[in-house]
């Protein structure tokens, strides 16, 4: 495997992903980005990023990311091998036919392991009695038999090794028991991933078991547990139960949407099985054009309560946007759709959909129901809101008709609403809701304290410049980091580079593939933004400095305490405390002396 993985380095190194991408993207320089109008979805506005230097390419629209092996395979529909093949010939690189089972054996034993650990927890569930726990819950929740096999559940005991010793008996090697993430390991101890929980095997369009879903069986969190993306598992990419569900949405003309696990389930379990769901990412460009294969009309009925109506509203602008007919439904406050089908049973939720809204008609009234009031003020907020949620489609007809919705909801003219929607655009104010551009501000985040705020500085500084990750490798290793995401960066980092000797711009894409696609798409994001390319090793340095001010700033405040009580109480460490307190100002001031910061707390 290692002279296949020098192969495919050694044509990351001689191609030029701008070449590559322009044979098929017109691409137009934008300081160290080229930007052209995205090839994964429909956009008058380019969003579609590439980066030559680090070799990677981002969509701000549809959050496509990637090298340039993964554009092509994604545009041009193939294999990972056949790319390779293609861009072989193209820089003069001999792909040996080895290759292809070499690249598939590396990832295949995901499926044959997963699909033993399927068995392993489905007999749990039906034939042990340690699966007690999982069927009582599942009969609760009105589950039968047949659903049980057709969905394959499983539970998983609270036994802290039960999966990893069936699956050792199998003669599946601890390597990849631990490579699938089903299996942890912690101080040279193993134990299960999923532990008291019912299990959902996530099956792809090919039946094959890519990844599970865990449900809690009380109330403890995390509520559910997903496997970690893998090369065949994209959240962003797979749809629950449309293994099951694509005949049924062809020959009934649409595909219905839901939010959960038991959504689909019970809708199949009472005939309905043109029913799918995403896995807890909100509906995805990638979702929709897969759906696209199979019909052009899709319903979405989320749950009856303000996260449901969220995860709604976020993908409304990629399904209007994606050219297929999308309607709405609002279930009562509370209820999901599964409830509903146990409550009303399936004819009233087809009827229920057949009298589904258009997603438009939604979108501008939901956002009109939000306002506490009808006063000037709140009628501003919601149209601004508006403005920028039609702004962001391509369709003028669509934006012609949202405008003339929101004038009658709100008594005023055609003519009024059309001339403030110009004004808004003339003034400038409105930004693609799906569609956060690069930018050179140095705004940090306001939720991220002054120390997590210097932490995530300096790591996205870092993947911008990771040849000096090396030079400073150790002291990273040394430092317990406030900032969550950053500390998972860091350790990312410190695990893909582990046994590399040189880093080069390109090498970002290693830690971008170790990513999930949430990730991803902010580290990508960081990437493109100029603000971290000026003088690295200067703004390597002052975060370093300005870590050490955080530091000793607490230090100040608890000598300073201790002073006073000394004071008070004329103990004898005071003049102790006096000199540690003068030893941490004096190093105070001599950071601050250095420190040429370029941005502020």
């Amino acid at each position: 495997m290692a002279d296949s993985n020098k192969v495919v380095e050694e044509i990351r190194q001689r191609i030029n992903i701008v070449d590559v991408i322009k044979d098929v993207v017109s691409l137009n320089k934008k300081g160290k980005n080229h930007l052209g109008l995205c090839p994964f979805h429909t956009e008058k506005t380019p969003s579609f990023n590439v980066n030559e230097e680090k070799g990677f390419f981002y969509c701000f629209g549809c959050q496509e990311s990637g090298d340039v092996f993964t554009f092509l395979m994604k545009y041009n529909n193939n294999s990972f091998y056949e790319t390779l093949l293609d861009l072989g010939k193209r820089v003069g690189v001999e792909v040996k036919s080895s290759y292809q089972k070499d690249h598939e054996d590396q990832y295949y034993f995901l499926i044959d392991i997963y699909k033993e650990a399927a068995r392993i927890f489905q007999d749990t569930l039906i034939r042990s009695k340690l699966g007690s726990p999982g069927l009582n819950y599942l009969s609760k929740r009105y589950i039968n038999d047949n659903s049980l096999n057709k969905f394959m559940l499983g539970y998983a005991p609270e036994e802290w090794t039960h999966l990893h010793h069936h699956l050792s008996q199998a003669n599946y090697s601890i390597e990849s028991q631990i490579k699938s993430e089903l299996v942890k390991s912690k101080n040279k101890n193993y134990y299960d991933n999923f532990r008291h929980r019912v299990i959902f095997p996530i099956v792809d369009e090919s039946h094959r078991i890519v990844a599970f879903g865990g449900r809690v069986l009380d109330d403890s969190q995390p509520k559910y547990l997903n496997s970690p993306e893998n090369y065949y598992f994209k959240k962003r990419e797979i749809l629950y139960g449309l293994n099951l569900a694509k005949q049924a949405i062809k020959d009934e003309g649409k595909a219905i949407i839901v939010e959960g696990y038991f959504d689909v389930i019970m809708a199949h379990q009472m005939g309905i099985e043109n029913v799918v769901a995403p896995l807890g990412t909100g509906l995805t460009q990638r979702h929709i054009q897969k759906l696209k294969r199979y019909t052009d009309k899709m319903v979405l009925v989320f749950d009856g309560d303000p996260a449901g109506e969220k995860a709604m509203i976020r993908g409304l602008t990629h399904t209007l946007k994606a050219d297929i007919e999308t309607l709405v439904v609002t279930l009562s406050d509370g209820m999901d759709p599964c409830d509903y089908l146990l409550n009303n049973g399936s004819e009233s939720f087809i009827e229920m959909v057949n009298q589904a809204k258009p997603a438009l008609d939604y979108r501008i009234e939901w956002g009109y129901h939000q306002m506490p009031d009808g006063n000037d003020f709140h009628k501003r907020q919601y149209l601004n809101d508006l403005y920028s949620f039609l702004n962001a489609l391509d369709s003028e007809v669509q934006k012609e008709e949202g405008l003339k919705k929101a004038a009658i909801l709100l008594k005023i003219s055609d003519r009024g609403i059309q001339k403030d929607y110009m004004n808004f655009l003339n003034k400038g104010r409105s930004k693609k809701v799906v569609q956060k551009e690069p930018t050179d501000s140095n705004t940090p985040d306001p939720k991220l304290s002054p120390k997590a705020i210097t932490e995530r500085y300096l790591i996205f500084t870092l993947l911008n410049h990771l040849e000096f990750f090396l030079n400073y490798k150790n002291r990273f290793l040394s430092m317990d980091l406030e900032d969550s995401f950053s500390q998972k960066l860091l350790d990312t980092m410190a695990e893909v580079f582990s046994d590399k000797e040189k880093l080069e711009a390109q090498d970002v894409h290693l830690i971008l593939e170790a990513l999930d696609e949430e990730d991803k798409a902010l580290v990508s994001q960081e990437l493109l933004d100029g603000k971290y390319q000026a003088e690295p090793i200067q703004q390597i340095q002052d975060c370093f400095k300005r870590l050490k001010l955080h530091e000793i700033r607490p230090e100040q405040v608890s000598i300073s305490r201790k002073i006073t009580e000394a004071q008070r109480e004329n103990t004898v460490d005071l003049d102790e405390l006096l000199e540690e307190r003068q030893f941490l100002a004096n190093e105070e001031n001599k950071l601050k002396q250095r420190e040429k910061a370029t941005w502020k707390d």
